[in-house]
């Protein structure tokens, strides 16, 4: 089940001392957690909804001893090659691998990286994992900027799209609002709040996929250098996952 963490809040604190009254200076609240609380999606055919939980991505693209990713409930792929990336979009690799019937695609930043799994050889499944390094909350810029990477969804009737996506982010008024595509062809959009180091909010796919799907997402490394995200939702009586990665432009 999808747990939700409630923003926390601070309170005034009233000190009488001795007959004195006195009244402590008001601290600053804490900074609110980020909505990204979970680290991967699953989605397995004829599911009506996806599931949420950990994941983890060891080892190096393109190195010899390859690339692990590893589920919470310790299912394993493990995806072995010594090429260098295949693409990329704005600062973000893109890896291939190929193991029997299953492949992965691997999006790589300088604080963040990304597996997209279609397993379909055993589980039978699309999975997305993300991981990096979050940004932390006094790093959180508190202007404007322009983001670019590239977006991946799946279907559990087994079809899949994907592309890039433009992402501006108003860090003062804690917004942003996306536009996805894939080269010239519009393929929906997102838009949504800031909240802590992160973000929240809807994204709508209109290409091969007609998608509905909430958004959670962090931001990582210093001065917010990228940002990424996990989305979970439906096309018509099918179930979607997918994920995004991006750099500041």
């Amino acid at each position: 089940m999808r747990t939700h963490l409630l923003p926390l809040s601070a309170a005034m604190l009233a000190v009488t001392l001795a007959g004195c009254s006195s009244t402590s200076p008001t601290p600053p609240p804490p900074p609110e957690p980020s909505p990204l609380n979970y680290s991967a999606v699953r989605l397995q055919p004829g599911q009506s909804g996806a599931q949420y939980g950990s994941g983890t991505i060891s080892g190096q693209p393109g190195g010899a001893g390859g690339v692990t990713v590893t589920l919470g409930d310790n299912t394993t792929y493990q995806f072995n090659s010594t090429s260098g990336p295949v693409g990329g979009h704005a600062g973000i690799d893109l890896y291939e691998y190929q193991a029997s019937t299953t492949g992965a695609g691997l999006l790589v930043g300088d604080y963040a990286r990304m597996a997209l799994i279609a397993d379909n050889a055993v589980h039978d499944q699309a999975v997305v994992v993300l991981n990096g390094t979050p940004t932390t909350p006094g790093s959180m810029p508190n202007q404007t900027a322009t983001y670019d990477g590239l977006w991946s969804i799946a279907s559990s009737n087994g079809d899949s799209d994907g592309g890039q996506f433009t992402a501006g982010v108003d860090f003062d008024r804690s917004t942003f609002v996306m536009d996805l595509y894939d080269g010239g062809t519009d393929l929906g959009g997102a838009s949504g709040n800031l909240q802590g180091t992160g973000f929240t909010g809807n994204l709508q796919t209109t290409g091969r996929i007609v998608s509905n799907n909430a958004l959670d997402g962090q931001f990582y490394g210093s001065g917010a250098a990228e940002m990424g995200g996990l989305f979970t939702g439906t096309s018509g009586s099918n179930a979607t996952v997918g994920g995004l990665i991006g750099t500041k432009q």
